[in-house]
């Protein structure tokens, strides 16, 4: 092996190391939400900025979902999220999912191109967002706190506030993702 090489694994090694030790620390007080209301304004897969006062989504429950295409438990969870959409969108629910990319996405409209190949290929029937790097998560969500890793989801009701927040992914999860979600349905 090259010196290039090996000093690039011992990078990735030492970046998912700190990751693991910064999600532990902060599991602490676990993910949460300054204030009621997770204010975001971030273009989507097709150029369009949503935002958390997006009209199209006033008064309806939504998970917005902070996952990324290079993260195993994110794609895992991506035909459960896919299901969900089309169980529950007629009465009222809407998932958003914001993508970010390990690294610094080479442009925008790059970014987005892509977004739009993969929700094509893997049939993803809701909104996706163009996140940003890893990096830039709380710049992009400026209310969040202690975000333990990927995927996060975060249940909002239709009154907008941030009812639960999770982080991770077990196909455990569904269970109690319907739950939440027909709680909120029914308020």
């Amino acid at each position: 092996m090259d010196t290039h090489f090996k000093s690039r694994i011992k990078y990735y090694a030492l970046a998912i190391s700190a990751a693991f030790i910064v999600a532990w620390i902060l599991s602490m007080n676990g993910p949460r939400v300054e204030g009621d209301v997770l204010r975001f304004s971030i273009p989507s897969s097709t150029g369009e900025v949503i935002s958390h006062e997006a009209p199209q989504y006033q008064n309806k429950v939504r998970i917005v979902n902070l996952w990324g295409v290079w993260c195993p438990p994110c794609r895992q969870e991506i035909p459960h999220l896919i299901a969900l959409q089309e169980k529950y969108r007629d009465q009222g629910f809407e998932i958003i999912a914001a993508e970010f990319p390990m690294g610094e996405p080479a442009s925008t409209a790059e970014h987005q191109a892509y977004l739009e190949e993969v929700k094509e290929s893997m049939g993803i029937n809701y909104t996706l967002l163009s996140g940003g790097s890893t990096d830039e998560v709380y710049n992009v969500f400026p209310d969040l706190r202690n975000m333990q890793g990927f995927p996060t989801s975060i249940f909002i009701g239709r009154d907008g506030k941030v009812k639960h927040i999770t982080t991770g992914f077990t196909s455990s999860d569904v269970k109690k993702y319907e739950k939440w979600i027909e709680d909120l349905l029914s308020k």
